[in-house]
């Protein structure tokens, strides 16, 4: 029928709930990304 099974219907919860937050990253596969603070960098430019 080309329909996803109940396993793999779980597995993709599990995976793709890393991303959404709805799976504990129980691995430690994530780390946390922060934006760069470009503040210093462009304080620097003006003052050159």
């Amino acid at each position: 029928e080309g329909k996803r099974g109940p396993i793999t219907e779980k597995v993709q919860a599990a995976y793709f709930g890393l991303f959404n937050g709805t799976t504990e990253d129980k691995w430690g596969w994530l780390d946390y990304v922060y934006p760069a603070d470009h503040t210093s960098a462009n304080q620097t430019q003006a003052n050159q």
